[in-house]
């Protein structure tokens, strides 16, 4: 930012009479920068407008969608200068109210030109700033915004590429979007980049419905868009293609996850195999379970997996299995599953809160029950110290309590399953 252009405010907390140093953590939309002999923290962000019907968005509609934002900023600060919009042409900020003066340009306010055509959606790039040190960390404004852009049928998010223009490459499908973790694919997708083309980027996963015919029916399914940098479109684009076919995403624990770009998806003349694509997803979610087992204590599963622990765990026949190959704990828990019949497409974990681990596999509908079956055996035998700290019992989900209540034993359980199924 312009450093002719002080900022008001201080960065200090004014509830306080001595000057803290300040190390905050930065995500990659925000950027902390000096402003003269103050520092300030920006916060880079998306406003995305829907409509029903196509249309071509006017500057008189983006005065509408920035005098609510700079209404939020102010409501959601208790000084009046808490939070102000930047300027992006010069790096200034805006004084409050500012899209009442009677001049509104809208590159003064982000760095998207409008649209030439009528488009069903707008996405317009801004930023604000705070120079208070107490906001830099946990007090933005995202309630106020996000009730400020409902008024216009918006919403907004972070904007990791900070106004840099970026392009949709693909959509991630045929993977159980409620575990896939996106930040940690988003870093995989960077890190596997620089190493094999020794350049930094960007990529940025959203979650999204995206339509399709089917027939003469429209219907929607929820995936997961891919964006990137325009500039390194081509070379992002084959470098995703190429992890996806070596199933890159195995490293996070998916072993099943389709990438297809963008040019295979988009125009008319891509209609029936958008379809084939987003009907595949919409029916692998529905053939597909995801059993979570929440507080749990495992042990660490990248620790080597011993041919001892191996025999210990797997079936005799699975285990003389030709070119079996165990490398980790991990590794054998999910052989474990495929040993048991439970087929499992994906197995990870992730931690909701501090001290707080939350297991998870997905599995075909019709081997929930096998799944069940499995991790209460595992439950029960010695075996369980293997891949966790104490027993699981405790966190085995409603569904797999309501199973295995049916009997006393697995036969007799997978008896009453079946008659209960045959009776539909």
């Amino acid at each position: 930012m312009d450093t002719r252009h002080e900022p008001p405010g201080s960065t200090t907390n004014r509830n306080s009479t001595t000057t803290r140093p300040t190390t905050p953590t930065l995500h990659k939309h925000q950027e902390l920068v000096k402003i003269g002999e103050k520092s300030v923290m920006i916060w880079n962000f998306i406003v995305s407008i829907r409509v029903l019907k196509a249309k071509r968005f006017t500057a008189e509609d983006t005065l509408v969608f920035f005098s609510a934002i700079e209404r939020a900023l102010d409501l959601g600060s208790e000084y009046d200068d808490g939070f102000l919009l930047v300027n992006p042409r010069n790096n200034k900020y805006h004084m409050q109210y500012s899209t009442k003066s009677g001049n509104f340009d809208l590159a003064d306010y982000s760095k998207t030109e409008l649209p030439q055509n009528s488009t069903r959606q707008l996405e317009l790039s801004f930023s604000f700033f705070s120079p208070y040190e107490e906001f830099w960390s946990a007090n933005i404004p995202i309630p106020s915004l996000q009730d400020a852009c409902k008024s216009f049928n918006g919403k907004c998010f972070p904007d990791s590429f900070k106004g840099e223009d970026n392009s949709l490459l693909g959509i991630i499908t045929e993977v159980d979007l409620t575990v896939l973790p996106r930040d940690a694919v988003e870093k995989l997708l960077e890190r596997e980049f620089e190493v094999r083309f020794g350049e930094k980027t960007q990529f940025r996963l959203r979650k999204s419905l995206m339509g399709f015919k089917d027939g003469s029916k429209s219907q929607a399914t929820e995936i997961i868009q891919v964006y990137g940098r325009t500039r390194e479109k081509s070379i992002a684009l084959g470098f995703i293609s190429s992890l996806f076919i070596q199933n890159g995403l195995k490293l996070l624990g998916f072993k099943r996850a389709e990438f297809t770009p963008m040019n295979m998806l988009a125009g008319p003349t891509n209609t029936n195999q958008r379809a084939l694509i987003l009907k595949a997803h919409k029916r692998f979610i529905l053939e597909h379970k995801t059993i979570m087992l929440r507080n749990v204590l495992p042990t660490n599963w990248s620790e080597d997996a011993s041919s001892e622990v191996c025999k210990d765990v797997l079936s005799k026949e699975y285990y003389m299995k030709d070119n079996l190959k165990l490398t980790s704990l991990y590794d054998l828990f999910f052989s474990y599953l495929i040993d048991t019949r439970s087929d499992p497409v994906a197995v990870g974990k992730y931690s909701p809160g501090e001290g707080s681990t939350t297991v998870f596999v997905v599995v075909p509908t019709k081997r929930m029950n096998n799944t069940f079956e499995a991790i209460h055996n595992l439950n029960r035998s010695s075996s369980v110290s293997i891949f966790f700290h104490s027993p699981i019992d405790r966190a085995f989900p409603p569904e797999c309590l309501a199973y295995l209540s049916k009997g006393v034993d697995k036969a007799s359980r997978q008896a009453v399953a079946s008659k209960e199924n045959n009776s539909f």
